[in-house]
């Protein structure tokens, strides 16, 4: 049984309804955001890759290959390109690039630009 008032506001009137309002109204609230986030999730997924498929399908420039050159060598390498790319589709910023690069040095105990064996036998030995 609901009640009206004034503007239009309407009401439970008996026990029962409020105590069942209690409860529904909360739920009822929590449902409905939940599923305006999942249609944002998914929106907004969709856009980002829409927007990644555009930003690599489009052509390379000058200017991009003269940002892509991080140690300014006038040369891009596929490091190089892989960290200008990464960076400018959101993926990693390039200070989570610069920290990676110090753990693999860290991790490189033989100084050789690679990971091996003997990088984990100097790494034990250490230990």
């Amino acid at each position: 049984d609901i009640e009206r008032r004034g503007y239009g506001d309407v009401s439970p009137r008996s026990s029962y309804m409020r105590i069942f309002s209690i409860f529904y109204i909360p739920f009822a609230i929590g449902v409905t955001a939940q599923i305006f986030g999942r249609i944002t999730t998914v929106y907004l997924k969709n856009k980002k890759e829409m927007d990644e498929n555009e930003f690599l399908g489009r052509r390379l420039t000058a200017a991009d290959i003269e940002r892509m050159d991080y140690n300014g060598d006038k040369v891009v390498t596929k490091d190089e390109y892989l960290r200008f790319m990464l960076v400018s589709m959101g993926k990693v910023t390039h200070d989570d690039l610069d920290r990676l690069e110090i753990l693999f040095d860290k991790l490189d105990r033989v100084n050789d630009g690679k990971l091996d064996a003997d990088d984990i036998a100097a790494i034990s030995d250490e230990e």
